[in-house]
């Protein structure tokens, strides 16, 4: 097969991409146009629940005048909290410190971006001292579990990309395990960092990367025999060359962050790599199926930023605006994960960052006040990732370390653009782009495929997946808002829990559920995100 095998002219054709037909009917997913679908909350199978209020913020101390310091009050309502919503009402909230959650099911909710607002006057190096990360990692909202992981066991056989099972020296030990986390170290050949490039090209070579490893969090589907099967196919290969170990994951999951403001001052931007950490919200070291919904933040450093092993984080309804920032959104080693119905005001370095081996995470619905947006691939081999349906004028410049290696790992994608894109440089690296380009087409089997396609449909490739994969009907209606679940009926109603007035009763009035209503949908929610099959022991494979 000749390694180019369509050179178009740069003259778009309007429709549909050879890489997926009208309805999915050419894709491949085990071929060069990934499974995004698994993206998000609930493993992209739900929308993010409304979880009933338990208590409120006032009644711990916080005043909300705007002058008060409430930092004590709020960190005590959520340390003695033992689960659900803690309602911020209407004021502004001065927290001069950071306020840290660091068990799971805790949420914190404002009556709107416009009515609770929470004001933090401190940087992180007003806090803690000077340090380079404040610039772009760490958060006023610390979201972190207290624990760290260990081995469980080792792999004992290679898999390939697309598999669903793995065989383990010490299976018996995964009994009544959730989620565990796969860990890879490169070999002396750097082997791995070329596989994350899709062969196409050396990994990074940074003292900080030596060795390359990759972790990923998996949800455990059963055990059978030796073979742990997962509820997501690998988007890699494991190699023994790579010493494949099942880690454990102490992680904390159902955290939000909801319909408030968070306000920094309003003072002139320090700089790139000068920023003092006006950082707003930072998950790490193990946040599952959480959230940060209908939020807005002004006048930040960073914006949102995800770390370590985060899995399955939804951001939805984010505004973004103020002065000039450095990462609007910073995802780093962070696996499918939703970024959704993005709206910035205000100028960014770095908008949207996919960064250090982050895969299977899906931005779409981003808007701009006009703004060009940089969709940057930070290096250090962030791979598989999708942004799709985007409103925005946005381009691929890129930013990140010069000895970590190219901006984008294998099979990165950008899917239903509004505005002609420039392909990357990187684009070699088994990058797609489909849809309103510069360029000629380039239709290769192992490297760049790039389509010029005007009016693209589906214009919304993840939601298209998710409808494949779980057999719904989906009409593309290239809407500006969507939940990102399956059932796409709003953030908060999928599974039939909200605290807020409900549909007309035939009356002419509202009905709102009972508590009972409230927190059998919730639990029936938290159920199906965190659920699994017990642990079968047999021979059989």
């Amino acid at each position: 097969m000749p390694l180019l095998l369509i050179l178009g002219l740069m003259t778009a054709n309007a429709g549909n991409s050879q890489l997926w037909g009208e309805q999915g009917e050419l894709w491949d997913p085990l071929g060069r146009l990934p499974d995004f679908s698994y993206a998000g909350y609930g493993q992209g199978e739900t929308s993010v629940p409304s979880v009933p209020i338990v208590n409120n913020v006032t009644k711990f101390g916080a005043v909300g005048d705007g002058l008060t310091d409430d930092t004590a009050a709020f960190q005590q309502a959520i340390d003695e909290t033992s689960h659900g919503t803690l309602l911020i009402p209407q004021g502004t909230y001065r927290i001069e410190g950071q306020i840290q959650i660091s068990k799971s099911q805790i949420m914190l909710r404002g009556e709107g971006p416009d009515q609770s607002i929470l004001f933090f006057p401190n940087s992180l190096e007003d806090l803690f001292g000077p340090a380079d990360q404040w610039s772009w990692n760490g958060g006023l909202i610390h979201i972190e579990p207290p624990e760290s992981s260990s081995e469980i066991t080792t792999i004992t056989a290679d898999a390939l990309r697309g598999d669903i099972s793995v065989l383990a020296n010490e299976p018996d030990l995964l009994v009544g395990a959730d989620m565990v986390m796969l860990h890879l170290t490169d070999d002396s050949a750097g082997s791995l960092g070329r596989h994350l490039y899709a062969e196409q090209a050396d990994g990074g070579d940074c003292t900080w990367q030596n060795p390359l490893t990759l972790t990923i969090p998996l949800r455990i589907e059963s055990v059978r025999g030796d073979a742990v099967h997962f509820t997501q196919p690998l988007r890699h290969d494991i190699r023994s060359s790579w010493n494949p170990v099942l880690l454990s994951y102490p992680s904390i999951d159902h955290v939000g962050i909801e319909s408030l403001r968070i306000r920094f001052p309003d003072t002139p931007y320090a700089g790139h790599l000068n920023e003092p950490g006006y950082n707003a919200i930072f998950m790490t070291d193990g946040v599952v199926n959480s959230w940060v919904k209908d939020v807005t933040i002004e006048n930040s450093d960073n914006g949102v930023l995800t770390d370590k092993y985060s899995k399955w984080i939804t951001v939805d309804g984010l505004q973004l605006e103020g002065r000039e920032g450095h990462h609007g959104l910073n995802i780093a080693h962070t696996a499918d994960s939703m970024f959704m119905n993005l709206h910035f005001k205000n100028n960014w370095r770095h908008a949207m960052t996919v960064d250090h081996r982050s895969n299977g995470n899906v931005f779409k619905k981003v808007t701009s006040d006009g703004i060009e947006l940089e969709m940057d691939h930070h290096r250090d081999s962030p791979f598989e990732n999708l942004f799709t349906n985007i409103d925005a004028p946005t381009n691929l410049i890129n930013g990140g370390s010069s000895c970590a290696g190219y901006p984008g790992g294998a099979r990165n994608t950008f899917w239903g653009h509004k505005e002609p894109l420039v392909p990357p440089y990187w684009q070699h690296i088994q990058t797609n782009l489909i849809g309103p380009t510069t360029v000629a087409a380039s239709l290769t089997e192992q490297r760049e495929w790039i389509e010029p396609v005007d009016d693209l449909l589906p214009r919304d490739l993840h939601k298209a997946q998710l409808a494949l994969r779980l057999g719904l009907e989906w009409e593309d209606t290239a809407s500006i808002t969507d939940s990102g679940g399956a059932t796409d009926s709003g953030s908060d109603t999928a599974l039939g829990g909200s605290d807020k007035a409900g549909p007309s009763n035939g009356c002419g009035c509202t009905t709102s559920p009972s508590t009972t209503e409230t927190w059998a949908a919730w639990l029936l929610a938290f159920y199906l995100c965190t659920r699994r099959k017990r642990p079968q022991h047999s021979s059989a494979f």
